[in-house]
C-alpha cells in the first residue's frame, strides 16, 4: 500500500511541476503575443497614416526592448511623424533594435552614417546624431546585408562602389 501512495505522492508532485511548467510557458506566450499585437497595431496605423497612433500603440514596447517596435518608433523620430522630428531619439532607437540583431533596424544605422544625418563630428561625439562614416555605413550595413536583408545588400552594394 506504501507504494502505491509514494507513487500517487511522486504523480502529484511531477503534475504540479508540470502544470507549472505549462502555466509559465503559456505567460510567456501571452506577453510575446501582446507585443507582436502592438506592434502589428502600430504597422497598421502607420500604414493608415495614422503616425501618432502608431506612436503610441509600439513606444511602451519599445521602451521595454521590442526591436520591432524599436526600429518603428525611431522611424517615426527620424521622419517626425506622429512625434517632433528627433535624430537623436530615432538613432537612440535605431540602435537598439540594431544590438538586438534586427536587420531593418541596421540598414537604418548604416543610412545613417551614411548620410551623416547632418551633424558634425563634434555634435555626433556629443550624443546628438550621427556624423558621416563611410567605414562605419559599410561595417553596419554588411551585418544586415549578412542576415539577409535584400534593402541592406543594395545600400551596401552602393556603398562599396563609392
Amino acid at each position: 500500500m506504501k507504494k502505491n501512495c509514494d507513487a500517487v505522492a511522486l504523480t502529484e508532485t511531477t503534475f504540479a511541476g508540470g502544470l507549472k511548467t505549462v502555466l509559465g510557458v503559456l505567460l510567456l506566450l501571452i506577453i510575446s503575443r501582446s507585443a507582436v499585437a502592438d506592434f502589428e497595431t502600430a504597422e497598421a496605423a502607420q500604414k493608415r497614416g495614422e503616425y501618432s497612433e502608431a506612436y503610441r500603440a509600439c513606444k511602451s514596447e519599445a521602451d521595454a526592448g521590442d526591436a520591432q517596435c524599436q526600429n518603428l518608433v525611431g522611424y517615426l523620430f527620424q521622419e517626425g511623424l506622429g512625434v517632433p522630428a528627433n535624430e537623436t531619439e530615432a538613432i537612440r532607437f535605431f540602435r537598439l533594435a540594431a544590438k538586438r540583431g534586427l536587420a531593418i533596424a541596421q540598414c537604418h544605422l548604416g543610412l545613417a552614417y551614411e548620410r551623416g544625418l547632418g551633424v558634425t563630428p563634434d555634435q555626433a561625439e556629443a550624443g546628438h546624431g550621427i556624423a558621416k562614416d563611410h567605414a562605419r555605413a559599410i561595417e553596419v550595413l554588411r551585418h544586415a546585408a549578412d542576415r539577409g536583408y535584400v534593402p541592406a545588400q543594395i545600400a551596401l552594394a552602393f556603398e562599396l562602389e563609392r
